[in-house]
């Protein structure tokens, strides 16, 4: 996601009276779909609006909001501080921009389109992303692992110990790093005490691995441990003819099997192309299979957001390929408490 790509797609009354427009030029370009009214005196063009995720939709509110100057001195928080620390916010698609004050009574006075909390901020509580002030990224993480469906709250987590723990540069993962981020994590959950979601908020930690590359990985891994398997291995090593290192999305090695979460990107964006086009891609990816297959001797299951639309849906997936749970279904539920999300 380009933030500041966003920022520039993003544009006000002002603005678009300077193109030439007139109050009721804007007033027919809304009302006929040619642009979408972000905020009150922020707007964007329909077409780009219609390409974001929930995190962009986030993005650009929250840039409409601080705009407008009305919040200056608020932080910006929850699934929208979630959006600016380029977190996923999965399955979910937020309506309102979450906004938190320095205060400690707890209370949250919201209206339409701007949910307002009260909460007790340090200093360390607080980073600057994109020039808006935001939640930091641990405090981002407790404030909504416990009030998020939980594979909302898992990719979340999956994704925030990732941020902390992969290393770019080497193509490597921190593990230390990782662990020490989740004690931190539990040190900050263990000061809200009995709160409500702290249940699931504490079980999301514990279970939280940041080798999950994406969310479709952490949802799929998320299944597996309610179906009862083993917990995966991730983004599995195994070298290729030439001695390259290809790396499995997860080792199920208790049926034991390989599987990849493929997302439609993979053959269609032209980043993860690189230079490749689509049926290059395609055939690179079944010898590369075909290897893996022969020299492993484990079939390689593959599956898309479809097939983990739910949990039903990914176990039918999954028992059409001869695989199924090795033991009894196992029944992971947390009351998610209401929340303005």
């Amino acid at each position: 996601m380009d933030i500041p790509e966003i920022g520039a797609h993003l544009l006000s009354t002002a603005e678009l009276r300077a193109t030439g427009r007139t109050r009721a030029s804007i007033e027919a370009d809304l009302r006929e779909g040619r642009l979408v009214r972000v905020y009150r005196g922020w707007y964007m063009d329909a077409a780009y609006w219609a390409t974001l995720y929930s995190e962009g939709r986030q993005v650009a509110q929250g840039l409409a909001v601080f705009g407008a100057a009305r919040s200056e001195r608020a932080i910006a928080s929850h699934t929208t501080a979630a959006a600016f620390l380029l977190l996923p916010i999965t399955r979910i698609s937020p309506k309102k921009v979450h906004l938190v004050s320095a205060r400690a009574n707890g209370r949250v006075a919201s209206d339409r389109l701007v949910a307002r909390h009260r909460a007790d901020l340090t200093a360390s509580d607080v980073t600057t992303r994109f020039g808006v002030s935001v939640t930091s990224l641990m405090r981002t993480v407790c404030d909504l692992i416990g009030h998020l469906p939980l594979e909302s709250a898992v990719s979340l987590a999956d994704a925030a110990m990732r941020s902390v723990a992969w290393r770019e540069d080497t193509r490597t993962y921190d593990a230390v790093a990782a662990e020490l981020w989740r004690t931190e994590m539990r040190e900050h959950l263990a000061r809200r005490g009995g709160a409500r979601g702290i249940v699931q908020a504490r079980w999301v930690l514990e279970f939280a691995d940041g080798r999950a590359q994406r969310p479709g990985e952490s949802i799929s891994r998320l299944y597996l441990e309610r179906f009862g398997f083993d917990r995966p291995r991730l983004q599995v090593p195994v070298t290729g003819p030439n001695g390259e290192e290809w790396v499995i999305d997860l080792g199920l090695d208790d049926v034991p099997a390989w599987g990849e979460f493929d997302g439609q990107a993979k053959y269609t964006d032209p980043q993860m192309l690189a230079g490749q086009s689509t049926a290059a891609a395609v055939l690179a990816e079944k010898a590369r299979e075909d290897w893996i297959r022969g020299t492993t001797g484990r079939p390689v299951l593959r599956w898309g957001w479809s097939h983990i639309a739910s949990p039903a849906s990914f176990r039918r997936h999954l028992a059409a390929f001869g695989v199924s749970a090795p033991v009894p279904h196992l029944r992971i539920h947390f009351e998610v408490p209401r929340s303005t999300f």
